[in-house]
């Protein structure tokens, strides 16, 4: 009867049962992807057992790139550029029925890879890493000691953006399927990377804690930036070229800062310098000018100068009928320059004043 129960007790039971509505709600949040993949499916008939495939899904979101701009990129994603990266193929690659891989050379991966591309240079802690984002190794079979995720498969690295790093009480251990059995019958496509996959691998380049460029896609883009290239069977050169075209970032002060460079101010010509022709001219007159500066110094002032230091204006008239074509001529010496007079008896002219 409620006319017995108090009223303390009668305002107390509604806020009980928000109470008990509200636990169970926090009890059972909605899943994401990587929480569908580790809670406990249902098990399914060989080759998959608890596997599910994800290799004929399309992009659901073709807007949000992979790493967010001036983002550092996630393990998932530094690991899609590195296995497209030839240079690296003999130490780290894809299965061939691209849904694993597999560390061929672990020494030359210690060595190569972890310092230039993670925060840590141990082999062992590389393993912790993958293991902390769900990735599984394989103990057993064609692809044993592979890792292997069911959002990371081969030319699909829109795949990443559902994976997240699982919870202590998410990872469960599994039956390990057949994944070549798997890709038998549902093959996984073998397309070129994308041009973000090229854009990220040229970021991871400068360093493990390098951020992806904010205005990376300043061409024509694609109508989705993580989906696949178009058709062709390799990368096109006006691709490879507008990435390795990149603007340098080692300069920048911090990894964030990655926006393309500025266009160079065209060089400045300097002017041609003033021929030296000019120059010796000018110091020949002015020696030019001290000598006969020199020689007029010689003579002081109102005094007269000495005979015949000047020539005198003369008129000669030459009498052509005295004169005698049998007479001596006067030579001038080439070692003398000083002038000679001639005398009247060698050359008798007639000289009028």
């Amino acid at each position: 009867n409620d006319d017995t129960v108090p009223n303390e007790n009668r305002a107390k039971k509604p806020a009980a049962k928000r109470k008990t509505a509200v636990v169970a709600a926090k009890k059972d949040p909605p899943m994401d992807a990587t929480g569908l993949v580790f809670a406990q499916p249902e098990l399914k008939p060989a080759p998959y057992f608890y596997y599910t495939d994800h290799s004929t899904e399309m992009d659901d979101d073709p807007l949000t790139p992979i790493t967010a701009a001036g983002s550092v990129p996630t393990f998932p994603a530094k690991m899609h550029a590195i296995l497209t990266n030839p240079d690296l193929a003999d130490v780290v690659g894809w299965a061939p029925h691209g849904r694993s891989w597999r560390i061929l050379k672990p020494r030359d991966f210690e060595i190569r890879v972890l310092p230039k591309y993670f925060e840590h240079s141990k082999f062992s802690s590389f393993v912790r890493q993958a293991n902390g984002w769900g990735f599984r190794r394989m103990a057993q079979g064609y692809d044993k000691n592979a890792y292997y995720h069911e959002y990371f498969l081969r030319a699909m690295p829109w795949l990443c953006k559902k994976m997240r790093r699982p919870k202590v009480a998410e990872k469960k251990a599994v039956m390990e399927p057949d994944l070549d059995a798997i890709s038998f019958e549902h093959p996984v496509p073998d397309r070129p990377p994308t041009r973000e996959v090229l854009v990220l691998r040229k970021t991871i380049e400068l360093g493990p804690k390098a951020r992806m460029p904010v205005l990376w896609d300043t061409g024509t883009p694609p109508a989705a930036p993580s989906s696949p290239v178009a058709v062709p069977d390799a990368p096109s050169a006006e691709s490879l070229s507008e990435v390795e075209n990149l603007p340098s970032l080692s300069h920048s002060a911090s990894y964030g800062d990655l926006k393309p460079a500025a266009v160079p101010d065209p060089p400045v010509v300097a002017a041609p310098a003033p021929r030296e022709v000019g120059a010796v001219a000018a110091n020949t007159m002015l020696s030019m000018g001290k000598n006969v500066q020199n020689n007029l110094q010689q003579f002081p002032e109102n005094t007269m100068l000495p005979q015949n230091s000047m020539p005198t204006q003369t008129h000669i008239q030459p009498n052509m009928n005295s004169f005698n074509s049998d007479a001596p001529v006067a030579t001038v010496p080439a070692n003398n320059p000083t002038p000679i007079s001639l005398s009247s008896e060698s050359h008798p002219t007639q000289t009028h004043i």
